[in-house]
């Protein structure tokens, strides 16, 4: 049986507005299992983002649970949640987030020195997902001499280097021309599905919801899974 990674429990988020409350969603239910690539759809403003920063434990909800594993994010104080996403959760953002006062090689290690497990082999790792990605030659180079493909080809591998538990991608190719796009949803295909790294990626393309296992979508503040889009069209 395939194990559990993400559970969400009965999960709801209001927010106060004034004199009045907004409910972003409320009794949201699903259960994602490790390995599987799951793209999140919805409208603009249907919470997409702010459901992405629940499961991360960003952002508490008004009520319900979240678990990564066996472990109940809601049920940490906001420090022990801020530990938890360091050590077991990878991002991929629109924008890259890359250090622009470190080097490539300097920001792909900076997850594993925040976990204190460099060792001699973990620069070499680095070095081996950087030749995945075409990039081998840039290590010493800065984020801004390089591309925007790049520095997002880059952005990737930070984020996996520690081998997450989870990896979120929250339009991870919204900032980047359509060639550019297709190639880095690709690569970023590619290796989660090498890693079986199981991947919460939310987005607006129907592209990028070709190459998922399962999509869901927001609808009226509740979780809907959707048909493949090629099931669909086809």
């Amino acid at each position: 049986m395939a194990e559990t990674v993400l559970k969400i429990n009965n999960l709801s988020k209001h927010f106060r507005e004034g004199e009045s409350e907004r409910i972003v969603f409320q009794g949201l239910e699903t259960t994602i299992l490790k390995g599987e690539f799951v793209v999140l759809l919805g409208r603009s403003g249907s919470g997409k983002s702010t459901l992405l920063n629940l499961i991360s434990g960003i952002d508490a909800p008004t009520s319900g649970e979240v678990f990564l594993g066996d472990q109940n994010l809601t049920g940490m104080t906001e420090k022990q949640r801020t530990l938890f996403r360091r050590d077991h959760i990878g991002f991929v953002f629109q924008f890259f987030n890359l250090i622009p006062t470190l080097t490539v090689m300097e920001n792909m290690l900076l997850p594993l020195e925040l976990k204190n497990i460099m060792d001699q082999g973990t620069e070499q790792q680095a070095r081996s997902l950087l030749d995945q990605v075409g990039l081998a030659d840039r290590l010493e180079s800065y984020p801004d001499r390089l591309s925007g493909g790049e520095q997002q080809r880059v952005a990737i591998c930070r984020a996996i280097i520690h081998e997450p538990l989870l990896l979120l991608a929250d339009e991870p190719t919204g900032n980047l021309d359509a060639e550019t796009g297709t190639q880095v949803l690709e690569l970023l295909e590619r290796l989660v599905r090498q890693n079986r790294m199981t991947t919460v990626m939310v987005t607006h393309s129907k592209e990028v919801a070709k190459l998922a296992d399962r999509i869901i979508t927001i609808e009226d503040g509740r979780l809907v899974e959707s048909p493949k889009v090629a099931e669909v069209e086809g």
